[in-house]
Protein backbone atom coordinates (compact mmCIF):
# COMPACT_ATOMS: atom_id res chain seq x y z
CA UNK A 1 0.00 0.00 0.00
CA UNK A 2 0.88 3.12 -0.21
CA UNK A 3 -0.15 6.59 1.18
CA UNK A 4 0.06 10.01 -0.95
CA UNK A 5 0.12 13.03 0.91
CA UNK A 6 -0.29 16.84 -0.39
CA UNK A 7 1.62 19.07 0.98
CA UNK A 8 1.60 22.99 0.33
CA UNK A 9 4.60 24.60 0.70
CA UNK A 10 5.49 28.19 0.80
CA UNK A 11 8.42 30.08 -0.26
CA UNK A 12 9.67 33.36 -1.89
CA UNK A 13 12.22 31.78 -4.40
CA UNK A 14 13.12 28.67 -6.34
CA UNK A 15 16.34 28.31 -4.95
CA UNK A 16 13.94 27.70 -1.47
CA UNK A 17 12.24 24.67 -3.36
CA UNK A 18 15.31 21.88 -1.95
CA UNK A 19 15.29 22.82 1.46
CA UNK A 20 11.45 23.11 1.81
CA UNK A 21 11.37 19.36 0.10
CA UNK A 22 13.60 18.68 2.36
CA UNK A 23 12.35 19.64 5.98
CA UNK A 24 8.64 18.43 4.46
CA UNK A 25 10.61 15.02 4.03
CA UNK A 26 11.86 15.25 7.60
CA UNK A 27 8.36 15.94 8.88
CA UNK A 28 6.90 13.20 7.02
CA UNK A 29 9.31 10.91 7.70
CA UNK A 30 9.65 11.33 11.46
CA UNK A 31 5.77 11.07 11.46
CA UNK A 32 5.62 7.80 10.00
CA UNK A 33 8.33 6.24 12.63
CA UNK A 34 6.95 7.80 15.11
CA UNK A 35 3.15 6.01 14.52
CA UNK A 36 5.22 2.90 13.20
CA UNK A 37 7.40 2.42 16.85
CA UNK A 38 3.76 2.93 18.53
CA UNK A 39 2.08 0.49 16.11
CA UNK A 40 4.99 -2.07 17.09
CA UNK A 41 5.20 -1.32 21.09
CA UNK A 42 1.20 -0.92 21.32
CA UNK A 43 -0.19 -3.42 18.43
CA UNK A 44 -3.49 -2.60 17.02
CA UNK A 45 -5.14 -0.84 20.21
CA UNK A 46 -3.07 2.29 19.78
CA UNK A 47 -5.34 2.31 16.32
CA UNK A 48 -8.82 0.01 16.68
CA UNK A 49 -10.53 -0.04 20.41
CA UNK A 50 -12.94 -2.20 18.56
CA UNK A 51 -14.12 -5.39 20.51
CA UNK A 52 -16.77 -8.07 19.31
CA UNK A 53 -19.88 -9.23 21.72
CA UNK A 54 -17.07 -11.68 24.11
CA UNK A 55 -14.81 -8.44 24.48
CA UNK A 56 -12.19 -9.55 22.33
CA UNK A 57 -10.34 -6.99 20.95
CA UNK A 58 -10.31 -7.22 16.87
CA UNK A 59 -6.99 -6.99 14.51
CA UNK A 60 -7.47 -6.56 11.00
CA UNK A 61 -4.55 -9.06 9.99
CA UNK A 62 -3.79 -9.52 5.80
CA UNK A 63 -2.78 -13.33 5.36
CA UNK A 64 -1.01 -13.60 1.52
CA UNK A 65 -1.43 -17.38 -0.31
CA UNK A 66 -0.28 -18.28 -3.82
CA UNK A 67 -3.38 -18.11 -5.95
CA UNK A 68 -2.69 -21.79 -7.43
CA UNK A 69 -5.35 -22.76 -5.00
CA UNK A 70 -8.74 -21.44 -5.50
CA UNK A 71 -9.37 -18.46 -2.92
CA UNK A 72 -12.76 -19.91 -1.81
CA UNK A 73 -11.60 -23.35 -1.51
CA UNK A 74 -8.99 -22.35 1.04
CA UNK A 75 -11.62 -20.24 3.12
CA UNK A 76 -13.52 -23.11 3.03
CA UNK A 77 -10.90 -25.69 4.34
CA UNK A 78 -9.74 -22.61 6.94
CA UNK A 79 -13.46 -22.29 8.27
CA UNK A 80 -14.00 -26.45 8.82
CA UNK A 81 -10.65 -26.35 11.26
CA UNK A 82 -11.03 -22.83 13.22
CA UNK A 83 -13.48 -20.10 13.61
CA UNK A 84 -12.07 -17.48 11.50
CA UNK A 85 -14.04 -15.18 9.01
CA UNK A 86 -11.60 -14.77 6.51
CA UNK A 87 -12.58 -12.72 3.36
CA UNK A 88 -10.47 -12.27 -0.07
CA UNK A 89 -9.31 -8.77 -0.15
CA UNK A 90 -7.13 -8.89 -3.52
CA UNK A 91 -5.83 -10.68 -5.95
CA UNK A 92 -2.57 -10.67 -8.29
CA UNK A 93 -1.22 -13.43 -10.90
CA UNK A 94 0.44 -15.67 -8.05
CA UNK A 95 -1.36 -14.59 -5.00
CA UNK A 96 -4.27 -14.31 -3.08
CA UNK A 97 -4.76 -11.58 0.04
CA UNK A 98 -7.25 -12.59 2.92
CA UNK A 99 -8.73 -10.41 5.38
CA UNK A 100 -8.95 -11.50 8.77
CA UNK A 101 -10.42 -9.88 11.93
CA UNK A 102 -7.54 -12.12 14.58
CA UNK A 103 -9.54 -11.72 17.99
CA UNK A 104 -7.51 -11.07 21.28
CA UNK A 105 -7.84 -10.77 24.80
CA UNK A 106 -4.52 -9.06 25.81
CA UNK A 107 -1.66 -7.53 23.56
CA UNK A 108 0.78 -10.00 24.79
CA UNK A 109 -2.10 -12.73 22.95
CA UNK A 110 -1.94 -11.19 19.85
CA UNK A 111 1.71 -12.75 18.30
CA UNK A 112 0.24 -16.50 19.17
CA UNK A 113 -3.04 -15.35 17.59
CA UNK A 114 -1.06 -13.93 14.64
CA UNK A 115 0.89 -17.21 14.42
CA UNK A 116 -2.10 -19.30 14.69
CA UNK A 117 -4.16 -17.97 11.92
CA UNK A 118 -0.58 -17.99 9.56
CA UNK A 119 -0.41 -21.62 10.14
CA UNK A 120 -4.33 -22.59 9.77
CA UNK A 121 -4.15 -20.62 6.01
CA UNK A 122 -0.43 -22.73 5.77
CA UNK A 123 -2.46 -25.97 6.30
CA UNK A 124 -5.53 -25.46 4.64
CA UNK A 125 -3.30 -24.43 1.39
CA UNK A 126 -0.54 -27.54 1.60
CA UNK A 127 -3.38 -29.35 1.97
CA UNK A 128 -5.34 -28.78 -1.21
CA UNK A 129 -2.35 -28.39 -2.27
CA UNK A 130 -1.72 -31.80 -2.21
Amino acid sequence: MTNVFLAMIKFQSVEELNKKFDEVNIIFDKAYWKVKSFSYVYGNSIFFNSKDEEGNYLYPLNVTVNADVKADKIIEEVKKSRDIDAHISSRTGSTNVFTVMAKYKTLEDLPQVIDGINLTFDSAYNSLKA
